[in-house]
């Protein structure tokens, strides 16, 4: 019995004619399924590749919009921080001269004041010269209040004329004469 079981088992597989019909035949299946798997597999791995390069372009592309955006504002920066350092050198200019403004006024006031102090002198000396001692005392007591006698000169200012009295010196002068006068021509 146990040899034909052997017999029995060994038989289908020692038969040569079966076992060439069939391996054939059930390979080319297999070879073709196993063909078809790898190149489906290979179109598979080619659409994922272009797939992956695809969204790669659009990432370079959104990383290349980013970095022009943040170089742009990097500019925009750099030319702002100009502006500013512009804007305090021309804050600074312009008190600069607001300084040099404010001076010219106040030297432009007291050019002003000089100049009417010279032309009351000159009216003073005119009033003298007619006689007119009341009108005198009243232009003297004007200059006075205006403070005109201190913006005369008290030095001699002109070298073609070394012999005559300053400007200061010169309502020092009329001051006191009027008042002789007028103390001449009242006694009381």
């Amino acid at each position: 019995m146990s040899l034909k079981r052997r017999d029995s088992a060994a038989a289908p597989a020692s038969s040569p004619q079966e076992s060439s019909i069939t391996r054939p035949e059930g390979k080319k299946p297999v070879i073709i399924y196993i063909l078809i798997l790898f190149i489906v597999a290979f179109l598979l791995m080619a659409l994922s590749l272009l797939v992956h390069q695809r969204d790669n372009t659009e990432a370079l592309g959104q990383l290349r919009d980013s970095v022009t955006a943040m170089q742009t504002a990097q500019n925009t920066r750099e030319e702002l921080i100009a502006v500013q350092k512009e804007l305090v050198e021309t804050q600074k200019s312009m008190e600069s001269l607001e300084r040099e403004l404010h001076d010219l006024r106040t030297e432009l006031d007291q050019s002003e004041k000089t100049n009417q102090a010279y032309a009351s002198l000159l009216c003073l000396q005119q009033l003298y010269d007619s006689g007119d001692y009341e009108a005198c005392r009243a232009k003297i007591e004007q200059m006075e209040s205006n403070g005109y006698g201190a913006l005369l000169p008290v030095s001699a200012g002109d070298d073609r004329y070394p012999d005559s009295p300053s400007p200061g010196r010169q309502y020092e002068l009329l001051k006191q004469s009027t008042e002789t006068q007028l103390a001449e021509e009242d006694p009381t």
